[in-house]
């Protein structure tokens, strides 16, 4: 017998993807075409929307799909770090759900910042067991800001922690760091889905994780404000920078339809949910696959 009630509307996911030669968009090549290619994988910014990052990157090593160059902007450096160190993307994700690093989000007030990036910069650091760009085993570039000039700087050599802690340094959330006399601040800020440092020749699969869903009203406190205008600036800067890479090569989107969810959410339950919309992104995008 049916139950009277409110009728429950399920929201359908609207993920998007796209391939573009020189500018032409094209259909969707098939993974076979794709494991072929000399691949540079960039992964946006985006907080715990890079959940969805390793589930579509699970999926792409099932099909025997290889990375020559890993970039990776904000949260998307923390998970390209482990893919770079050689950590399979099963590893990360057992890492992520199973281990306390959930408990590093939880705020910690400080007068410039709400959670302490140091320590969750290090936890990863401990799990891959690399401390310097040149140990890794996949060329990595990670990208930063500085919060004075809004000039974009890109890391590739050197220490992992200061480039990390720089690059996640998502302000209001995260301190800035200072190198030298400058400081910095989360590369989304000059390029969230960073696809214009992928070196010219490599095929580009770009995963854009940065997107923010939901509005603005009468409820909503500062922070959410201010994210949200930096959002839209980073959405704009992303468009543009997408524009311009895809006139110059091959050019591979996959957008997951997270922005419903909250950036800094530590409920695992949503986590299981961006994981969840990751595999459908996937899935939706090589059915024939």
């Amino acid at each position: 017998m049916r139950q009277s009630g409110v009728k429950r509307t399920v929201r359908k996911a609207s993920h998007e993807y796209y391939y573009s030669v020189a500018g032409k968009r094209r259909a969707m090549p098939r993974l076979a075409t794709i494991r072929k290619k000399q691949i540079s994988l960039v992964l946006s910014g985006g907080a715990v929307h890079g959940i969805a990052h390793i589930a579509i990157i699970e999926e792409l090593e099932a099909a025997h799909v290889r990375f020559q160059e890993i970039i990776g902007s904000s949260v998307g450096s923390l998970v390209g770090l482990c893919l770079a160190a050689g950590k399979t993307a099963a590893e990360i994700r057992e890492f992520v759900f199973h281990s306390s690093i959930i408990s590093l989000f939880k705020p910690v007030l400080r007068s410039n910042a709400l959670i302490d990036s140091e320590s969750l910069v290090t936890r990863f650091l401990d799990f891959v067991g690399v401390t310097r760009f040149e140990d890794l085993v996949i060329p990595f570039l990670v990208n930063a800001t500085n919060i004075n000039t809004g000039e974009e700087r890109v890391f590739s050599r050197g220490l992992l922690k200061t480039a990390l802690q720089a690059s996640i340094a998502f302000p209001g959330i995260f301190p800035p760091l200072r190198i030298g006399n400058a400081f910095y601040v989360d590369g989304g800020v000059a390029a969230a889905l960073p696809v214009h440092l992928a070196a010219p020749e490599n095929f580009i699969f770009a995963i854009d994780i940065s997107r923010r869903g939901g509005k603005i009203n009468n409820q909503s406190n500062v922070t959410q404000i201010l994210q949200a205008g930096l959002m839209m600036i980073q959405q704009n800067m992303t468009e543009k920078i997408l524009q311009t890479t895809m006139q110059q090569g091959a050019l591979l989107l996959l957008r997951p339809d997270v922005g419903r969810y909250n950036f800094f959410s530590v409920q695992k339950t949503i986590w299981d949910r961006i994981y969840a919309d990751g595999k459908e992104a996937f899935a939706k995008a090589f059915p024939r696959d």
